[in-house]
């Protein structure tokens, strides 16, 4: 962050290393890279194939980094920005150069940009639905109860086929055991 905050810096835009820790939400902290008066910077070290989609013309963090994407808005949204600027830079450069250089798609003379630069509007709706899952997050803290499956515990279908993720979970004969799930006689 010292470096892009000197070069952002160098370039006219003045910016500085946040002090301050930003409530975010429920069990949630915000701790921007670099903060402007009127936008959150975010920068990121990528490794080359993840920083190659960000290149793609469909590639855009949103797309491409969706973890990425969540983290701007809850910082736009602690730190009461509407804008936020997403720096990435591979952190193998000349490894991943050379690899795209001998793909037909790139070939030899192609020239990889050394960083990657997006600015990110501030998305209400998905901030909002970032805060909700925190809530509901928050909530099953402070139950005794299971938080209820994302999965129907099924290991195989009738077929014989094994079905993702618990048809390849080591712990899915327990589950059966312990709570019934899956078991469904096929």
């Amino acid at each position: 962050e010292p470096y892009w905050a000197a070069i952002l810096k160098l370039g006219g835009i003045p910016v500085e290393i946040p002090q301050l820790v930003y409530e975010c939400g429920p069990h949630m902290k915000a701790n921007p890279d670099l903060l402007h008066a009127e936008f959150v910077v975010e920068v990121k070290d990528m490794t080359g194939w993840g920083y190659k989609e960000l290149l793609q013309p469909w590639g855009n963090v949103q797309v491409s980094e969706p973890g990425h994407y969540a983290q701007l808005q809850l910082y736009m949204y602690a730190t009461d920005r509407e804008w936020a600027l997403y720096l990435v830079a591979p952190a193998d450069p000349s490894l991943l150069q050379s690899q795209l250089k001998q793909r037909k798609k790139f070939g030899p003379t192609y020239e990889m940009p050394p960083y990657y630069v997006e600015w990110v509007p501030r998305n209400h709706e998905e901030i909002e639905g970032l805060l909700d899952r925190a809530a509901m997050l928050a909530a099953d803290l402070q139950s005794d109860e299971p938080p209820p499956r994302e999965y129907p515990g099924i290991p195989v279908d009738r077929a014989g086929k094994r079905i993702w993720p618990c048809g390849y979970c080591p712990h899915q004969p327990r589950c059966v055991e312990t709570f019934g799930w899956g078991n469904y006689g096929y």
